[in-house]
């Protein structure tokens, strides 16, 4: 497995050993319950954050009234609508002070260090992004991983690793970033939709396509409660919604980032369906026929997707 090859990161001009102030963003929707645990964690660390912004698309007035009663929290409503998390991500960078942004989930508690470790980190001028590992009951988060020229993910490092590593891209859960990098990039791409997965992950790959460096450190863990998604999204292997996100955004996460190069596409659209339509074949059960036809759909409105970034980014090029 061969890892895609990424430019060197070009000088900076951030100060030598300085600790930076850090903004970090909640992004929430109809948790309130999950949220105050989550602000709980935050509200308990060794190294307390500048401020904490709590980004708000739920339909009443609790999780308003919630982050009034915390001591540091800024509050910002947002209107979801089609727009999810990554508008929901860049409404709280804009409004961030910090140098760095962090990114914690709704449902995941901080551990006491977790900033300390972050804002150590920055203190080497040449790191751009930063994030640890997501301790989960269920689903193993905390690996860290590069991406390969096949258009996989690759699990590199195991859970648990002691050592910092550079690595290609982090977790949703748990990452950060300085603010100035995230608005040169542009930010979190909202065409990643309903589940949104893959957004992080296209804008880690946007940003070590420019040369940025990005960071695992162990020690800056989050644990991830697991709550149930407010979208109705399951989080089941077999939830056939579920499975129409991942394939569409997977799709389009390698249209965008891979072009048409043949061996990602070979991959997702070749082998990788013909291997989930011989195991819906298999096993042919109603929910499993369900997950397959969600799978093709899901590729196809992907395709679409990636179709239309390319011919927007062709219009915009011809003017």
């Amino acid at each position: 497995m061969r890892a895609v090859g990424f430019p060197a990161r070009q000088p900076g001009s951030h100060a030598q050993g300085e600790e930076p102030e850090i903004s970090v963003v909640v992004i929430t929707r109809d948790r309130p319950d999950w949220l105050r645990r989550c602000l709980a964690s935050l509200s308990a660390q060794t190294r307390p954050a500048t401020e904490v912004i709590v980004v708000d698309s739920s339909g009443g007035g609790e999780t308003e009234a919630l982050a009034a009663g915390v001591p540091g929290v800024r509050y910002l409503r947002f209107p979801q609508g089609r727009r999810g998390m990554p508008a929901a991500r860049n409404a709280g960078v804009q409004k961030a002070k910090g140098d760095v942004v962090a990114f914690l989930d709704d449902d995941c508690e901080a551990s006491p260090g977790w900033l300390a470790s972050l804002a150590a980190a920055y203190r080497d001028p040449t790191l751009d992004g930063a994030g640890g590992t997501v301790i989960d009951p269920v689903a193993t988060l905390g690996r860290v991983r590069r991406f390969l020229t096949s258009g996989e993910p690759w699990a590199e490092l195991a859970d648990g690793d002691p050592h910092p590593a550079d690595v290609d891209f982090l977790q949703g859960g748990n990452m950060s970033f300085r603010r100035e990098v995230l608005l040169s990039a542009g930010g979190f791409d909202s065409g990643y939709t309903g589940s949104n997965f893959r957004e992080e992950t296209d804008l880690c790959f946007r940003l070590r396509r420019r040369g940025c460096r990005l960071v695992y450190i162990p020690e800056a863990a989050v644990t991830h409660l697991r709550a149930p998604r407010a979208d109705g999204v399951g989080r089941a292997s077999d939830d056939a919604r579920r499975e129409f996100y991942h394939a569409r955004n997977q799709t389009y996460f390698v249209l965008k980032n891979y072009g048409l190069a043949a061996r990602p596409l070979a991959f997702y659209l070749g082998r990788q369906t013909l291997e989930r339509t011989l195991t819906a074949a298999r096993q042919s059960s109603p929910r499993l026929l369900a997950w397959w036809v969600a799978h093709l759909l899901g590729k196809a409105a992907g395709v679409l997707a990636g179709v239309r970034y390319w011919l927007r980014g062709a219009a915009g090029r011809a003017r």
